[in-house]
Protein backbone atom coordinates (compact mmCIF):
# COMPACT_ATOMS: atom_id res chain seq x y z
CA UNK A 1 0.00 0.00 0.00
CA UNK A 2 2.83 2.23 0.22
CA UNK A 3 3.99 1.93 -3.11
CA UNK A 4 0.74 3.69 -4.16
CA UNK A 5 1.04 6.54 -1.78
CA UNK A 6 4.34 7.70 -2.69
CA UNK A 7 3.89 8.37 -6.18
CA UNK A 8 0.65 10.42 -5.19
CA UNK A 9 2.64 12.09 -2.94
CA UNK A 10 5.13 13.06 -5.35
CA UNK A 11 2.60 13.90 -8.23
CA UNK A 12 0.67 16.39 -5.27
CA UNK A 13 4.29 18.12 -4.28
CA UNK A 14 5.02 18.56 -7.99
CA UNK A 15 1.59 20.33 -8.81
CA UNK A 16 2.00 22.30 -5.92
CA UNK A 17 5.28 23.10 -6.58
CA UNK A 18 4.90 24.01 -10.19
CA UNK A 19 1.28 26.22 -8.57
CA UNK A 20 4.00 27.84 -6.45
CA UNK A 21 6.35 29.25 -8.80
CA UNK A 22 5.86 31.90 -11.40
CA UNK A 23 8.03 33.38 -13.67
CA UNK A 24 7.82 37.22 -14.24
CA UNK A 25 9.22 38.04 -17.26
CA UNK A 26 11.28 40.96 -17.32
CA UNK A 27 10.68 43.24 -21.10
CA UNK A 28 13.69 45.20 -21.54
CA UNK A 29 13.55 48.54 -23.46
CA UNK A 30 16.05 49.15 -26.64
CA UNK A 31 19.22 50.29 -24.63
CA UNK A 32 19.35 53.37 -27.53
CA UNK A 33 15.79 54.23 -27.09
CA UNK A 34 16.12 55.18 -23.51
CA UNK A 35 18.58 58.26 -24.19
CA UNK A 36 17.65 58.99 -27.95
CA UNK A 37 16.13 62.95 -27.91
CA UNK A 38 17.76 66.12 -27.96
CA UNK A 39 19.13 67.87 -24.62
CA UNK A 40 19.82 71.16 -23.27
CA UNK A 41 22.83 71.98 -20.66
CA UNK A 42 20.96 72.83 -17.66
CA UNK A 43 23.96 74.85 -16.75
CA UNK A 44 26.51 75.28 -20.08
CA UNK A 45 28.92 77.14 -17.69
CA UNK A 46 29.86 73.86 -16.11
CA UNK A 47 31.28 72.17 -19.47
CA UNK A 48 34.59 73.29 -19.33
CA UNK A 49 35.64 71.10 -22.78
CA UNK A 50 33.15 73.61 -24.96
CA UNK A 51 32.20 77.22 -24.08
CA UNK A 52 29.01 79.01 -25.16
CA UNK A 53 25.84 80.15 -23.96
CA UNK A 54 23.98 77.55 -25.04
CA UNK A 55 24.89 73.82 -25.11
CA UNK A 56 22.70 71.38 -26.68
CA UNK A 57 23.12 67.93 -27.07
CA UNK A 58 21.84 65.37 -30.11
CA UNK A 59 21.87 61.48 -29.56
CA UNK A 60 20.29 59.75 -32.51
CA UNK A 61 19.87 55.95 -32.59
CA UNK A 62 22.27 53.77 -35.17
CA UNK A 63 20.95 50.13 -33.96
CA UNK A 64 19.37 49.15 -31.07
CA UNK A 65 22.33 48.96 -28.61
CA UNK A 66 24.26 52.22 -30.23
CA UNK A 67 24.12 55.66 -30.68
CA UNK A 68 25.55 59.10 -32.25
CA UNK A 69 26.20 61.76 -29.92
CA UNK A 70 26.99 65.42 -31.05
CA UNK A 71 27.25 68.11 -28.58
CA UNK A 72 27.40 72.05 -29.81
CA UNK A 73 27.94 74.92 -28.35
CA UNK A 74 26.41 78.02 -29.24
CA UNK A 75 27.31 81.70 -28.66
CA UNK A 76 24.89 84.56 -29.23
CA UNK A 77 22.72 81.62 -31.22
CA UNK A 78 25.80 80.98 -33.56
CA UNK A 79 27.86 77.24 -33.60
CA UNK A 80 31.21 78.06 -32.10
CA UNK A 81 32.13 74.38 -31.40
CA UNK A 82 30.91 70.95 -31.27
CA UNK A 83 31.73 67.16 -30.03
CA UNK A 84 30.71 64.17 -31.82
CA UNK A 85 30.78 60.36 -30.61
CA UNK A 86 30.27 57.89 -33.43
CA UNK A 87 28.73 54.23 -32.24
CA UNK A 88 28.82 54.72 -28.91
CA UNK A 89 27.50 51.44 -26.94
CA UNK A 90 24.41 51.91 -25.15
CA UNK A 91 24.48 49.42 -21.71
CA UNK A 92 21.01 48.82 -19.15
CA UNK A 93 22.04 48.91 -15.86
CA UNK A 94 19.18 47.58 -14.17
CA UNK A 95 18.96 48.10 -9.77
CA UNK A 96 16.04 46.43 -7.77
CA UNK A 97 13.96 48.93 -5.97
CA UNK A 98 11.95 46.86 -3.99
CA UNK A 99 10.63 43.52 -3.97
CA UNK A 100 8.60 43.68 -7.37
CA UNK A 101 9.82 46.77 -9.24
CA UNK A 102 13.20 47.85 -10.22
CA UNK A 103 15.01 50.39 -11.91
CA UNK A 104 16.69 50.74 -15.75
CA UNK A 105 18.85 53.21 -16.74
CA UNK A 106 21.13 53.49 -19.43
CA UNK A 107 25.15 54.14 -19.83
CA UNK A 108 26.87 55.22 -22.63
CA UNK A 109 30.65 54.52 -21.94
CA UNK A 110 32.22 57.48 -24.89
CA UNK A 111 36.15 57.48 -23.92
CA UNK A 112 37.65 54.55 -26.14
CA UNK A 113 40.36 54.59 -23.73
CA UNK A 114 41.34 54.56 -20.33
CA UNK A 115 39.87 58.16 -19.72
CA UNK A 116 36.87 59.06 -18.12
CA UNK A 117 33.59 60.09 -20.09
CA UNK A 118 29.83 58.91 -19.82
CA UNK A 119 26.37 59.30 -20.31
CA UNK A 120 23.72 57.90 -17.97
CA UNK A 121 20.67 58.53 -16.73
CA UNK A 122 19.38 57.63 -13.44
CA UNK A 123 15.47 56.96 -12.45
CA UNK A 124 14.93 59.67 -9.87
CA UNK A 125 16.08 62.21 -13.03
CA UNK A 126 13.22 61.68 -15.41
CA UNK A 127 14.03 63.44 -18.77
CA UNK A 128 17.67 64.23 -17.43
CA UNK A 129 21.15 62.79 -18.54
CA UNK A 130 24.60 63.47 -16.75
CA UNK A 131 27.48 63.94 -18.46
CA UNK A 132 30.47 63.12 -16.47
CA UNK A 133 33.89 63.98 -17.74
CA UNK A 134 37.60 63.92 -16.13
CA UNK A 135 39.17 66.99 -16.77
CA UNK A 136 42.64 68.05 -15.59
CA UNK A 137 42.81 71.57 -14.77
CA UNK A 138 45.83 73.73 -16.16
CA UNK A 139 48.86 72.87 -13.36
CA UNK A 140 47.43 70.02 -11.66
CA UNK A 141 48.14 66.32 -12.08
CA UNK A 142 44.78 65.03 -10.98
CA UNK A 143 41.88 64.85 -12.88
CA UNK A 144 38.60 66.75 -11.30
CA UNK A 145 35.23 64.83 -11.87
CA UNK A 146 32.93 67.30 -14.11
CA UNK A 147 28.72 66.69 -14.00
CA UNK A 148 26.85 68.38 -16.27
CA UNK A 149 22.99 67.99 -16.37
CA UNK A 150 21.03 67.98 -19.70
CA UNK A 151 17.35 67.95 -19.85
CA UNK A 152 15.66 66.67 -22.47
CA UNK A 153 13.69 68.87 -24.74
Amino acid sequence: MSIHIKPIICYILALFTTLGCSADKLNLPEPAELVVGNYEAIDPGALLTLKGDRITLTVKRVTAELVDIKMQAFLNNQLVDSIRHERANVVLNVAQTSVKTGCVSPFVKLASSGQLEELRSNCSEQGILTYTYGYIPAGQQAAALINVKFKSL
